[in-house]
Order: C-alpha cells, then sequence, then structure tokens
C-alpha cells in the first residue's frame, strides 16, 4: 500500500502494520 502526496510517499509499507479485521482511516491533507 502505497499513497502519494505530490512528490511525497506517505504509506509506505503502512499495510504490514495493520492487521487482518482492523480499519484505518487516515485524513491528509
Amino acid at each position: 500500500m502505497k499513497k502519494k502526496f505530490g512528490s511525497l510517499s506517505v504509506l509506505e509499507d503502512i499495510s504490514l502494520s495493520v492487521k487482518k479485521g482492523e480499519v484505518v482511516s487516515i485524513i491528509g491533507p
């Protein structure tokens, strides 16, 4: 999972820390 805002990489490898069944909400600019 990888999101990019402009040239900034966000949430890189975040999916590795997300357990199955968890709901993660990310609010960005």
